[in-house]
């Protein structure tokens, strides 16, 4: 008897750890610095850790409404959506609708970042975006990426079958 192997999708697991160093950048790096006028030093701000966190900052007591902790959770909960719905249609056999949905999900997300942290760097004059933006940008770069080239590869396979596929086609009879 033939024991059944453990088979595990290390896409899902890289996925799912790029995801999770997303979700550390957005923790704990800086998304602002503002700088006072008439001041030398300027005071990094995270979104939730530290002295210095948005929902602590006396800067942006106003500021923080339900549209920024909002969009903050859909960031967090659309990577695990788009992972979750991709890998259960790669198992019912849609890679190209996997694929796909996945692309899209994660330009909503690039789309939803830049618009939560515009929103309100447009309030305060001298507030500026720092490294962590960039870094969860390039993040969902990543992802968007691999997305597009998974689409185009399976949309390029078939429009040009391989050698082994046309000589099947020629084989089987036509009805």
């Amino acid at each position: 008897m033939v024991k059944g192997k453990i088979k595990f999708n290390h896409q899902s697991l890289r996925q799912l750890g790029l995801f999770t160093a997303y979700v550390l950048t957005l923790l704990m790096s800086p998304f602002y610095i503002y700088q006072k006028i008439g001041e030398n030093d300027s005071a990094r701000f995270t979104i939730f850790l530290g002295e210095h966190s948005l929902y602590n900052a006396k800067e942006f007591e106003g500021l923080i409404h339900s549209y920024f902790t909002i969009s903050l959770v859909i960031l967090f909960v659309l990577p695990v959506l788009a992972i979750l719905v991709k890998y259960l249609l790669n198992k019912l056999g849609y890679p190209l609708l996997a694929h796909l949905q996945s692309l899209l999900i994660f330009v909503a997300c690039s789309i939803i970042l830049i618009f939560t942290m515009f929103s309100m760097t447009v309030q305060i004059d001298l507030l500026r975006l720092e490294w962590g933006f960039y870094l969860c940008q390039a993040i969902y770069w990543i992802f968007i990426l691999r997305e597009w080239w998974n689409v185009s590869g399976i949309v390029y396979r078939r429009n040009h079958p391989s050698e082994d596929e046309r000589a099947e086609e020629k084989e089987q009879p036509a009805e």
